[in-house]
């Protein structure tokens, strides 16, 4: 699948179209999602009523989404995603080991056709990039899981989590979409 502009997680090359999504990294690490899986969620009890089941705060991620699925998706296996991210501060401060790296979590989320969003077993992958200057290969955690048919893949790339401590500076981050950005599904059968 293939990052497209305006949000789209496109199933074929030619329906991508350009744009790009931005947001800003936390500062000090702090958390900007809410899970009721993760550690906090699941001492929060009616703290999450009215959320959806996977929430990031708004202007700290980018997602990009399917249309609605016309038969079940089965997957199996470790997701890849590839992606090229521009973050000027972390390109000056990458030098200067971890403390100056960017870090970023990568998810999926099944989305349910009333719009309810599901982060899948409660699973991310915390990244550190090492140079924001080159494009970057993720192995999310590996997922056994049945999109079902009117629901939706959606990927998320944002800059905090509950479970993982996120970089030390707060870093814009702009993500373009374009047939170079993958999102790659182990699907069976």
């Amino acid at each position: 699948m293939y990052l497209g502009g305006g949000g789209l997680l496109a199933q074929h090359a030619a329906d991508v179209t350009g744009g790009s999504q931005s947001f800003v990294t936390p500062p000090a690490g702090a958390p900007t999602s809410l899970n009721p899986l993760d550690v906090l969620g699941s001492y929060a009890g009616t703290a999450t009523d009215g959320l959806p089941q996977a929430f990031d705060a708004p202007g700290t991620y980018a997602s990009w989404t399917t249309g609605a699925l016309g038969a079940d998706l089965d997957v199996a296996g470790a997701p890849t995603v590839r992606v090229t991210v521009q973050a000027p501060t972390a390109a000056a401060t990458q030098a200067l080991g971890p403390s100056g790296q960017l870090v970023l979590f990568v998810k999926i989320e099944d989305v349910a056709p009333d719009g309810t969003a599901s982060l899948i077993h409660g699973l991310e992958a915390p990244v550190r990039v090492p140079d924001v200057s080159r494009p970057i290969t993720v192995t999310l955690p590996a997922i056994v899981h049945r999109f079902a048919a009117g629901h939706s893949v959606r990927l998320v790339v944002a800059g905090g989590s509950i479970n993982y401590r996120a970089g030390l500076t707060a870093t814009p981050v702009t993500i373009a979409g374009g047939t170079g950005q993958t999102l790659t599904l182990p699907a069976v059968g």
